[in-house]
């Protein structure tokens, strides 16, 4: 937490939605008792047991000042709209996940099961459970995912740290398969989809994410193609949300520090 002396205070919790919620939490806004006075959420992270949260509070505090005030600086750099600054996952995802080109198979897919997963969710509910899904799934290795048993399709059903949907859990499975056969006929899912773009970037500039659009010619084309394959989750929205992800579209706003870069 940022106090009014710049100085940061490192309040870590296994429950971050209660806690702040016993403080009046208001978007950035938080009331503690002890100084008795707002002071700015610049940092916080959401943990499994105290003893994670400990070891990382326990970080927080051996940083210098100059350490601490860089940490403040860059939570505060201007970034698109759609990021809560107040959210240091979904900061780190923007920063060093989102908008990022990539041509790797294995980061292609666990971007499409976060999407399939956040259908009708929030991202922050997602990215919370990133870690989690990558475990679950064994490290995203398809050819370990088709040939999950009932035993294992159970056990990710009672998993509580990711989203226990069952048409969402089935359709990683089903969706593997779709996606190795993809690699086979193409090589690599890379060629496959940047294909569609022959292999250029698609730049946009918009002011604020309300201006982008949910869905355009080349989402609906993918989208098309991806169900003829029978994979499931890919409609046009989450399409171009994923072709967002993986910068085949840019759409990082025009004031976002990662604009153009």
């Amino acid at each position: 937490m940022k106090c009014s002396d710049d100085t940061l205070y490192t309040g870590i919790t296994t429950d971050l939605d209660r806690r702040l919620g016993e403080h009046n939490w208001e978007w950035l806004w938080a009331k503690y008792t002890k100084i008795r006075q707002p002071v700015e959420l610049v940092y916080s992270i959401d943990s499994k047991n105290r003893s994670e949260a400990s070891k990382e509070e326990s970080r927080i505090k051996k940083l210098t000042k100059k350490q601490k005030l860089k940490m403040i600086e860059n939570i505060n750099r201007p970034r698109c709209s759609w990021v809560w600054k107040n959210n240091p996952l979904m900061i780190e995802y923007h920063d060093n996940d989102w908008g990022v080109e990539t041509h790797n198979d294995k980061i292609f897919f666990e971007f499409l099961v976060l999407e399939w997963a956040q259908a009708w969710l929030s991202w922050d509910t997602i990215l919370k459970r990133r870690i989690s899904y990558k475990k679950a799934f064994d490290n995203y290795d398809l050819n370990k995912i088709i040939k999950y048993s009932d035993k294992k399709k159970v056990k990710l059903m009672n998993n509580e740290w990711i989203i226990r949907n069952r048409l969402k859990i089935k359709s990683v499975i089903k969706n593997a398969e779709v996606f190795l056969s993809i690699q086979k006929e193409f090589w690599s899912f890379d060629k496959y989809i940047w294909s569609y773009v022959d292999w250029k970037q698609i730049n946009n500039s918009f002011n604020h994410y309300n201006e982008m659009p949910a869905t355009t010619e080349l989402s609906d084309k993918v989208s098309k193609d991806l169900k003829k394959r029978w994979m499931s989750f890919v409609g046009s929205t989450i399409i171009y949300a994923f072709l967002e992800a993986v910068w085949i579209v840019d759409d990082h706003e025009i004031w976002c520090f990662k604009y153009k870069q």
